[in-house]
């Protein structure tokens, strides 16, 4: 009996205990859901005070004792915050059931940002549960238990969020269309959908799920949107064009991708900012991609720059929007330029001003490239294809630019900026330069004619500023071939050597320069870029002997494996009289110096003697004669332009001018005959054959194989950057090939060929 009366009193103390703790349970939830509910409902701002307040709640509900018994309650209160929370959410669901859908979304974004601002603040008040009950269950892999706000945020996408997401989707894309033509609204509703799409996304799917959030946003929200859109500026383009150019459209379509990347940039995500714009280009450009460049001709034609600038932003944008418009481009520029030389031929074919055309054309053009076109590499391409077809075909030379008529203006051009080393001017001339040598087909001829004319211009102009040569030549260095590279490093070369040699001369040679007053200067020539013409001659008076003698001594100590060649044709230099009343300098070439230094042995010769005395043939020494006849610092009974053999000429001695300083020089066989363009051309032509033949052997020992059409179109894609040889050029050089044992036809067929190598 003792027994049996201590179990039922162990029970009903037990029972008792439980009724403690439920009846402390309750009256703990009733504070703290009083408080949630005043939080959701927006009635107070949680304080500090307030805070620690409901915390306490929170703790006291989870962890209660009865004497020596610990009671853990987390899952109990976690049930009824979810429940509370769920019927919070079914009075909202009721008022959605008596709105317009207009008034559907504002009401749901009003309740959206209370709802997720107080589920944060009631997450933070129910810290104490979230670690010590959530976590150690989530611990146990129980999927269905959240921490606070993310069991808020599920209990709104499984009570609010799918019970209006089709009217809410609808209401915001009626708002945007709206905002779209004009009308004023309130855009921050958008705002408010797009965050709590992304918000319930990112915490359904959990945050590790890094692209998984979006799925929601862009399941409900994103998709539509771009359906939308595409409808509306479908509709929109097409009326538009209807009552308005093609120009104003133009506009319309910049003033439109701006809204909408600032719309996107303000209110959406920023992984569909691409994807709207993308959309607008997709409909408003790719759509109307024929009408938009059916304009560019015209506006090429009018030079109307603002449009252009337009229409190359806008089709930019799109794959394949400038393919056509890079065609149209370069038929553009070469009638352009084939109208702009024709007008050239009608007042003169003076090559100055048909280089002149050329450069306005190409000037033009790479302005408008580089300006309105964001130097695109395709336009450029189509400009150089352009001037190379309008430069070497046109109506001035009847067929193929010459080579020797551009490096003639080229070398002029050179002269007057050492002449005048003005910056701008020099920039200008190196401009010219590039220009022409970029578009003339046959290269190599003309890099051999300009190295050949700029080393007599080294020679002939010795007095300019080394300064400026350099200067020339560097550019030249950055701007052409590296073989033309090569060959002007060599020269520029040549010019510090002469420089160092110069002065290695006057210091051995001081004292002789002061007793025989005679000062020499060098410039060294590498016989690779300047072929000495064999057919001058000249015997030196003995003092010049001398000094030649004593500067090849020095050369020869310095390089003995060489020898020097003395261009007398293109030397010169100064000559002080003390033979008139007043004492002259005179500039001379050294044709001249030999003759007028004879006079100071005697004052009259005959023409034959002077040619014995000096070496010269007597036509140059006649056409010598006739320049310082004409100064009248010799004379003669007969006129200049009958002199004979037997002719007498005498020294002036009453030679009188203003001037103390005269210049006569007349430099004989200065100016490049015409054998010797024939003969650089064919050198020229020689070594192109060669260059095709080991493009030939060179792709043929890569592929082994190759039929006739490939192997010639392989040959001009290597060769395209430098020369452009003809079809008919390779033809012969594969039949060369074939004769030399490098190819042979293939057997059984017409137009393949094999390497033999």
């Amino acid at each position: 009996m003792s027994s049996s009366y201590r179990v039922i009193s162990f029970c009903l103390r037990g029972f008792r205990d439980r009724c403690q703790k439920c009846k402390q349970q309750d009256e703990t939830w009733t504070k703290l859901s009083d408080g949630i509910g005043r939080l959701y409902r927006q009635e107070e701002s949680l304080n500090l005070e307030r805070f620690l307040q409901y915390h306490t709640y929170v703790y006291n509900y989870c962890n209660i004792y009865q004497g020596d018994v610990f009671y853990d309650s987390g899952q109990e209160l976690y049930y009824r915050v979810k429940g509370f929370v769920e019927c919070r959410l079914f009075e909202l669901q009721e008022v959605f059931d008596y709105i317009s859908d207009e008034e559907s979304l504002v009401y749901y974004v009003e309740r959206w940002k209370e709802f997720s601002s107080a589920s944060d603040v009631v997450n933070r008040v129910c810290s104490h549960l979230n670690l010590f009950w959530v976590k150690p269950e989530q611990a146990k892999g129980r999927r269905d238990v959240y921490d606070i706000y993310q069991l808020t945020l599920v209990a709104w996408y499984e009570h609010v969020f799918l019970w209006v997401n089709c009217v809410i989707t609808s209401s915001v894309l009626e708002l945007i269309e709206k905002a779209r033509n004009g009308e004023n609204v309130d855009m921050s509703l958008v705002s408010g959908v797009v965050s709590s799409c992304l918000e319930l996304g990112q915490k359904i799917e959990g945050p590790n799920a890094e692209e998984h959030h979006l799925c929601l946003y862009r399941e409900n929200f994103e998709t539509p949107l771009l359906e939308s859109t595409e409808a509306f500026y479908k509709q929109k383009s097409e009326e538009f064009l209807k009552t308005n150019s093609v120009m104003e459209y133009m506009k319309f379509v910049v003033l439109r991708l701006g809204t909408e990347w600032k719309f996107a940039q303000d209110h959406l995500h920023e992984s569909s900012r691409d994807r709207l714009i993308k959309t607008c280009e997709r409909v408003l450009i790719q759509g109307h991609l024929e009408e938009l460049q059916s304009v560019f001709q015209n506006l090429l034609e009018n030079d109307n720059v603002f449009d252009l600038s337009c229409l190359y932003a806008l089709l930019a944008r799109t794959e394949n929007g400038l393919a056509q418009l890079k065609d149209v481009l370069e038929t553009h520029i070469y009638n352009q330029g084939t109208i702009a030389i024709a007008k050239c031929r009608e007042v003169t074919t003076d090559l100055n001003i048909y280089v002149q055309t050329i450069l306005a054309v190409h000037k033009k053009y790479q302005t408008l490239i580089s300006t309105i076109f964001d130097k695109d590499s395709g336009f450029l391409v189509a400009l150089d294809r352009a001037c190379a077809r309008f430069v070497n075909d046109n109506d001035v030379t009847g067929a193929r630019l010459s080579p020797i008529d551009l490096a003639k203006f080229c070398d002029a051009l050179l002269k007057q900026c050492l002449n005048t080393p003005e910056v701008v001017k020099l920039d200008d001339a190196l401009y010219t330069l590039m220009v022409l040598f970029k578009y003339i087909d046959d290269k190599d001829a003309f890099q051999k004619l300009c190295s050949k004319m700029l080393v007599k211009r080294l020679c002939n102009y010795m007095s300019a500023n080394n300064h400026i040569k350099a200067s020339i030549m560097s550019k030249l260095m950055m701007a052409v071939s590296f073989e033309y590279t090569s060959t002007l490093r060599c020269m520029f070369h040549d010019i510090l050597v002469s420089h160092e040699l110069n002065g290695q001369y006057k210091q051995q040679h001081v004292q002789d320069l002061s007793d025989t007053n005679i000062d020499l200067n060098v410039q060294l020539l590498s016989s690779t870029f300047y072929q000495p013409n064999s057919n001058v001659k000249l015997m030196l008076p003995l003092e010049l002997e001398q000094c030649v003698t004593r500067y090849n001594d020095i050369y020869g100590h310095r390089n003995p494996t060489r020898k020097l060649t003395w261009l007398h044709n293109m030397s010169r230099g100064e000559l002080t009289t003390n033979c008139f009343r007043m004492q002259y300098t005179l500039q001379v070439n050294t044709f001249q110096m030999t003759i007028l230094l004879q006079f100071n042995d005697q004052t009259s010769w005959t023409i034959h003697q002077l040619s014995e005395n000096t070496g010269i043939d007597l036509d140059a020494l006649i056409q010598s004669l006739r320049v310082l006849i004409e100064s009248k610092l010799l004379k003669s009974q007969n006129n200049e332009n009958s002199l004979l053999p037997s002719s007498s000429v005498e020294l002036n001695t009453g030679f009188h001018n203003a001037e103390s300083i005269l210049n006569i020089n007349y430099q004989i066989g200065s100016e490049m005959s015409a054998q010797q363009q024939e003969a650089c051309q064919k050198q020229a032509e020689e070594k192109n054959r060669f260059v095709i033949q080991a493009a030939i052997v060179r792709i043929m020992k890569q592929h082994r194989t190759m039929n006739h059409s490939d192997l010639v179109a392989e040959v001009l894609k290597q060769l395209s950057k430098g020369l452009k040889p003809k079809v008919r050029a390779i033809k012969k050089a594969i039949d060369v090939l074939i004769e030399k044992e490098y190819l042979e036809r293939q057997e059984g067929t017409v137009d393949a060929y094999s390497y033999m190598g």
